[in-house]
């Protein structure tokens, strides 16, 4: 369809473009057109495709209009966070949320791609409680336009973010919930992230035969199922398959994410078969890589035994106990220790905290009342052992809580 729309404003010769609405100049139609098809390619999880077409639907002539520079931003943000190019993801994020804020459109439904693609910057960088609160402004944003692709994206982030807290069971209702309340079919890409925390969380679980059960019929190619699909095998012990499925999926091009997965793949493999040069090497490569983009929670997601490899072979300190920390909170929630744990709800007002909301503003945030809040605030302070908002912050955070 975007194709088309374009074909028929080349064909347009100078005839001019009945205004249904203020906004429908061949301009902004070449922008829309352009960035739409972006967006298809991103869902169809053809990510090389989707940055090209909206890069150039960023750099035409309609784009100057704020409302679709915000859109074609946070989309552009969107799948650089997919593919591990973090940095990038964030600068575009905030380039679209400032243009945004500027011209009064914050609340506007336009925002949604830059807000979860905020969120999806700080789950990979393994914060899941710094995700949450970018997460909750981009999924109501979503909803409020009805975006169903993008309302995805969101159910998709929550359920990864619950499995970063090690909450596995409420992140498997949570895909469940999902696939009744959007009443549509997850697009691709997705779908295969879907499908790919389900194994993992099988395979955390011990139950590697029931991640292969999941993953039969499955396509095969540089993706998150691929990256199970091996782990899986290695975790059976199927070292051959395991190496046979590695050869068969292309794993360059497509992001410092993928090239992670894939060296920390090779290392595994070399380590199970008493290769310990060749799996010092591919854990080099894994880290070096890691450490330039800031991912942390990509190899956290290799679970106990990538953590046990990372602690023995890793030098970077800081790097080798950041994804111990996380590779143990995918198994023990955080804050475990505290004698009295924080509620769901206690916890998501914990997340606001660091932005210096009132009580008031936290209050319509959250839709309670001021009392509530206040109430809340109360039980957070107590539990933490704290009596201030400042020591709240210090103690979460040494917590894994934030």
């Amino acid at each position: 369809m975007a194709h088309h729309a374009l074909e028929l404003l080349a064909g347009l010769d100078g005839q001019p473009v009945p205004h249904v609405v203020t906004l429908a100049d061949p301009q902004s139609l070449e922008t829309l057109a352009i960035g739409s098809c972006g967006r298809a390619h991103f869902l169809a999880g053809r990510l090389d495709v989707a940055r090209e077409w909206l890069e150039r639907s960023l750099a035409t002539a309609g784009a100057a209009y704020s409302g679709w520079k915000i859109g074609i931003l946070g989309s552009l943000a969107l799948v650089e966070a997919w593919t591990g190019r973090l940095e990038r993801a964030q600068a575009q994020a905030d380039e679209a949320l400032g243009v945004a804020r500027e011209v009064g459109l914050l609340v506007h439904p336009v925002t949604a791609d830059a807000f979860l693609a905020s969120s999806l910057v700080a789950l990979e960088r393994g914060q899941p409680r710094h995700a949450a609160l970018a997460l909750r402004e981009g999924c109501l944003r979503a909803e409020t336009n009805r975006r169903s692709p993008l309302s995805w994206v969101g159910r998709l982030l929550a359920a990864e973010l619950l499995a970063a807290e090690g909450r596995a069971d409420q992140a498997v209702a949570a895909i469940a919930e999902a696939r009744r309340a959007l009443g549509s079919p997850p697009p691709p890409v997705v779908d295969e992230s879907l499908v790919a925390l389900q194994c993992r969380l099988f395979r955390l679980d011990g139950h590697p035969e029931e991640a292969e059960r999941l993953l039969r019929d499955q396509p095969s190619g540089a993706s998150p199922i691929a990256f199970e699909s091996v782990a899986a095998a290695l975790a059976l012990g199927q070292f051959d398959r395991a190496r046979k499925r590695l050869d068969g999926v292309g794993w360059m091009d497509t992001g410092p994410t993928r090239t992670v997965e894939h060296q920390l793949l090779l290392a595994w493999l070399a380590t199970a078969e008493g290769h310990d040069v060749e799996a010092g090497h591919h854990l080099r490569e894994a880290t070096e890589t890691a450490a330039a983009y800031g991912l942390i929670e990509v190899l956290a997601r290799g679970g106990p035994t990538v953590a046990g490899l990372l602690a023995e072979r890793t030098e970077e300190a800081a790097l080798r106990d950041q994804v111990r920390a996380r590779a143990q909170e995918t198994v023990a929630p955080a804050g475990h220790d505290l004698l009295d744990p924080l509620t769901d709800r206690e916890l998501e007002i914990l997340t606001y905290l660091p932005s210096r909301l009132t009580n008031a503003e936290l209050a319509q945030q959250c839709y309670v009342s001021v009392n509530t809040i206040k109430t809340h605030m109360a039980h957070i302070y107590r539990k933490l052992d704290v009596v201030n908002r400042n020591e709240a912050i210090t103690r979460a955070r040494a917590l894994v809580l934030l």
